[in-house]
């Protein structure tokens, strides 16, 4: 039996049905269902389409076999190359403006060009499938070169490309050129080509597909491993930190144990305020390590409320006035003002008041420290400044760092565990805001944090980097 076009046609028809059917039993075995794999599908819908009008040609209209079959044959392969090319979930919109524009012309072409001649036709097919085949083949060889399959894939659909230039030339070297009429050997050359790229690209992506899902697993197994050793660092910094206090408490106690009728008063109010600081010391870790416990667990829930920031300004300066006053340090808040925001007031009173304690660790006898806020289009910022020893860029880079066991000595040799930093980020960025520093070794440091000033806010704002002034 002698192999013509409308049965090759017929063939190529099967083939983008059964790919699309076997592509839609698949998302729904994996239950999700991804945009680029719906448009692949659409794609060779459209494909199947286009080839039945084709085959029809000569039985039914040519302004629907030629122009309207053409058309849907550009769309389709169109929508299938853009989603092979975006199968990682990243949508180019440059590559998808370039093609859908590229097609809508060709297509309006069809529509008004003079395609009565079968070699313009040709011509004008493969313009669109020719670049639509290449940018596919310079994407995969040049620009995915970390997959496995991307040359190949690459090579395929450039053959592809190469296929329609040589079928277009040839056409246009022979205006009597003709398609379905004959069983020309060029067309039945250029159908078999496209059938086998349109197969094994199909097969390519799904592998391409397979790989980045196991590319996935290996990142989140690599995520995974990274965060434990983090968190089994963070809970040895946490042992570590607590065991200076509550060792303190315990020889401080045993010393009064033993020899409490020795000590002298002077000794024992000594004693006194050193066990009320460790035991201070030891309460605001274990506070700021349940917070954080909490907020890892998901068990602390974000309560958006509106309420004034210069209420915890004002706060947070009450509560610390006594410490400030031992170390005769100046605190300077805005008098009460109606500005407003919206997150939760308790974390943020929380960020407040750590912000307030680093200050006054680490700003020396007879400093200043000034709290304020600043209002910005997108929200408000809310800063609290001291003259204190500053930082430089060594400390400023592990400042909130989950893993860093940075913690320095205040003025006064004051102990702390780095905790309530971190605790601050974190609060901060569940309110969707950001909270940075910037500071310079001798010359004090200024921490600021961003808050919303509507309730409904979504998102989050590009986080701002800690910085030496």
């Amino acid at each position: 039996m002698e192999l013509d076009v409308r049965t090759i046609l017929f063939f190529f028809l099967l083939i983008n049905v059964s790919i699309a059917l076997l592509l839609t039993i698949y998302t729904f075995s994996i239950k999700r269902f991804s945009w680029f794999l719906i448009i692949y599908i659409g794609g060779k819908l459209f494909i199947a389409l286009a080839l039945l009008l084709l085959g029809l040609r000569g039985n039914i209209p040519d302004v629907v076999s030629v122009s309207v079959g053409n058309s849907i044959l550009i769309f389709g392969v169109g929508m299938e190359l853009f989603a092979l090319q975006c199968y990682d979930g990243m949508l180019r919109k440059n590559v998808f403006n370039g093609m859908i524009s590229l097609a809508i012309a060709m297509c309006l072409a069809f529509f008004i060009w003079d395609t009565s001649q079968g070699y313009v036709r040709i011509i004008l097919i493969a313009i669109p499938l020719t670049v639509f085949s290449l940018i596919a083949a310079i994407s995969f060889i040049f620009f995915r070169s970390k997959s496995k399959f991307s040359k190949f894939i690459g090579i395929l659909y450039l053959a592809y490309g190469v296929a329609h230039i040589f079928r277009a030339l040839t056409a246009y070297i022979n205006p009597n050129y003709t398609f379905i009429e004959s069983s020309n050997w060029v067309e039945i050359s250029f159908l078999i080509t496209s059938a086998v790229v349109t197969f094994l690209g199909a097969m390519g992506f799904l592998l391409l597909l397979k790989e980045k899902q196991e590319m996935n697993i290996l990142e989140a197994n690599d995520q995974l491993n990274e965060l434990n050793i983090t968190k089994d660092k963070f809970f040895s910094i946490i042992a570590h930190d607590l065991r200076g206090p509550i060792g303190a408490l315990n020889n401080m106690g045993q010393l009064l144990l033993d020899q409490h009728g020795q000590i002298t008063n002077e000794d024992r109010e000594e004693l006194i305020n050193a066990v009320n600081e460790s035991s201070g010391i030891a309460l605001d870790l274990l506070n700021n390590l349940l917070y954080w416990a909490q907020s890892e667990s998901g068990q602390l829930k974000v309560n958006i409320t509106k309420f004034r920031p210069t209420d915890l300004l004002s706060r947070a300066a009450l509560i610390f006035r006594e410490a400030a006053n031992l170390k005769h340090i100046k605190i300077n808040v805005p008098s009460r003002s109606s500005e407003i925001a919206y997150a939760d007031m308790e974390m943020i009173d929380t960020v407040v008041r750590n912000l307030f304690s680093n200050a006054i660790k680490f700003t020396p006898e007879n400093g200043e420290i000034s709290a304020g806020f600043d209002m910005k289009d997108d929200g408000i910022q809310i800063w609290v400044k001291d003259s204190g020893v500053g930082m430089d860029k060594e400390v400023l880079a592990k400042l909130f760092r989950l893993d860093s066991d940075h913690s320095t000595k205040g003025t006064n040799m004051e102990s702390g565990s780095g905790l309530g930093l971190k605790l601050c980020k974190e609060f901060v960025e569940k309110n969707h805001g950001d909270i940075w520093v910037t500071s310079k070794v001798g010359h004090g440091s200024k921490f600021c944090f961003t808050l919303h000033t509507t309730p409904n806010f979504n998102g989050h704002s590009k986080k701002a980097e800690s910085e030496v002034a």
